[in-house]
């Protein structure tokens, strides 16, 4: 499935045909869409719709995202809840997706939530060591105000942002999704254009409570002076962050 999204003339019957041979991944595509697509006046119910609505980005990073976790028999991810995560991970591929598109990036708006839904992909490797390490660190970081990234970088000398961003790269994922993922924790100062790094590190934040409360989102101790270096686009930003909240 994810070598055909990767050609260009991919057939969107013949992704929807693929995608219903998993009922795991069909009912996560088609939940997807109906939250994505929250304004259609009737729900997504038939799949090749929901196909058709998501596009071939995004579908590729459900697919793997899916695919990943549902491929991880031996070993399993220890002390991780891959169900909170996936909702995190939802909640802020949302979350950056409507940051896009207040600012008008409409055509980065589909990378954008892509890029949210696979940002701490990099945990689901690192709870996979098999010394149990790693379940360590996520018990101490819930339990204290260190960073989960400081403590993976104490022990394994690297983070899961760098982590998932390296396994993006062998996925075959250009530069401008790795690099986000990447930089979620820090994002550089802003350039011109859309800075997406910055996007990601703010809804990681703001969707680190609540039902996914835990390990998820290290901003939630603060955020990167990066994101606050535009006080006008900031307030803007936490506010339709915030109204998606009110409405959910």
């Amino acid at each position: 499935l994810v070598a055909l999204l990767q050609r260009e003339d991919a057939g969107m019957n013949e992704v929807a045909r693929l995608i219903r041979k998993d009922l795991g991944v069909a009912s996560q595509v088609l939940k997807v869409a109906n939250s994505v697509h929250c304004a259609s006046d009737r729900p997504v119910a038939e799949l090749g719709r929901a196909v058709a609505m998501l596009g071939v980005d995004s579908l590729r990073s459900l697919v793997l995202f899916r695919g990943l976790i549902s491929g991880l028999d031996s070993p399993r991810p220890q002390g991780l809840d891959l169900e909170k995560l996936w909702f995190h991970s939802f909640e802020v591929a949302t979350g950056v997706r409507k940051l896009a598109a207040l600012e008008g990036e409409t055509q980065l708006a589909d990378l954008a939530f892509s890029v949210g839904l696979l940002h701490d992909i990099g945990l689901v490797v690192l709870a996979t060591d098999p010394s149990g390490r790693y379940r360590a660190i996520l018990e101490q970081a819930q339990a204290s105000r260190v960073p989960l990234a400081v403590l993976e970088h104490d022990t394994y000398g690297v983070d899961h942002a760098q982590i998932g961003a390296h396994l993006l790269n062998l996925w075959g994922l250009p530069p401008a999704f790795c690099r986000p993922v990447r930089e979620h924790h820090a994002p550089p100062p802003g350039g011109e254009g859309f800075p997406l790094s910055a996007a990601l590190h703010l809804a990681d934040a703001r969707h680190g409570g609540g039902k996914t409360a835990g390990i998820f989102a290290d901003g939630r101790w603060g955020l990167h002076p990066h994101v606050l270096e535009d006080p006008a686009r900031f307030a803007r930003w936490r506010d339709c962050l915030a109204m998606g909240e009110n409405e959910s």
